[in-house]
C-alpha cells in the first residue's frame, strides 16, 4: 500500500545522560551526522560523575518526559572509592530498565579501540591518553578542541573495527576478572538497529 502524502512515521527517543563534554560533544556530532527525522536523540551531561549521579538524573528526565530507551554512559575509574553508590547505580538502572554504557577506564578507550585491540590494564585515564596520542597525536579533552576535531567523523570509517575490538574484549572478560571495559558499542548497535527498523 502505497503511504500517504505527509504521513510521518513515530519518532524514537533516546535520552543518554554522560558525564560530561568529552562524551556530549561525542553524541551530538553522531546525532548531527545521522540526519534522520524519525530518531531523536538528547545528550545531557549528569551534575556529578559518578554513575548513580547519572542513573538519578536519567531517572529525573524521565519523570519530565517519556523516552523510549534511556542509556546512561560512565567511566569505572573512580568507582573504587565508592563501590556502595556503583551497586545501587546498578540496581537502579536495572529497576528502571535503563541501558548501561560502562568503560573502564574511561571513555577514551573508545577512541582507542578503533586503531587497536588492547587489555591493558590502565591506572587511569591520563596514562590511557597517553597510549590514544600515539594515534591521534593532538588529542586533549578541551571543549574547543573536541568541536573542532570532531572525533566522530574523523573515527567514523573505523567504527566496525572499535566494535570487533569492543566484543572480543568483551569474550575475553568473561574468562577473566575485567582490567578493561568498553561497552560504548553496544549504544552504537542500538542507535544502528533503530535506524534499520524504522528505515531511516
Amino acid at each position: 500500500m502505497a503511504r500517504r502524502s505527509g504521513f510521518r512515521a513515530p519518532r524514537t527517543t533516546l535520552l543518554l545522560v554522560v558525564e560530561g563534554e568529552t562524551e556530549q560533544i561525542y553524541f551530538n556530532q553522531l546525532k548531527a551526522d545521522l540526519r534522520v527525522t524519525n530518531l531523536s536523540i538528547e545528550p545531557k551531561i549528569a551534575p556529578r560523575k559518578d554513575p548513580l549521579n547519572i542513573v538519578e538524573r536519567a531517572v529525573l528526565e524521565n519523570s519530565k518526559k517519556d523516552f523510549d530507551y534511556t542509556w546512561c554512559i560512565f567511566d569505572l575509574d573512580t568507582i573504587s572509592s565508592n563501590p556502595d553508590r556503583y551497586e545501587k547505580a546498578l540496581k537502579l538502572s536495572k529497576q528502571k530498565k535503563f541501558y548501561l554504557a560502562e568503560s573502564l577506564p574511561c571513555f577514551e578507550l573508545w577512541y582507542l579501540l578503533h586503531f587497536r585491540f588492547t587489555t591493558k590494564a590502565y591506572d587511569n585515564c591520563a596514562m590511557l591518553i597517553k597510549d590514544l596520542c600515539k594515534n591521534i597525536d593532538d588529542y586533549c579533552k578541551e571543549q574547543q578542541y573536541l568541536k573542532k576535531k570532531n572525533l566522530y567523523l574523523h573515527l567514523k570509517n573505523k567504527i566496525p573495527q572499535a566494535i570487533e575490538n569492543c566484543i572480543e574484549l568483551g569474550n575475553r572478560n568473561k574468562l577473566n576478572n575485567a582490567s578493561t571495559k568498553c561497552d560504548v558499542y553496544k549504544l552504537i548497535q542500538a542507535i544502528d538497529n533503530i535506524k534499520s527498523t524504522q528505515g531511516c
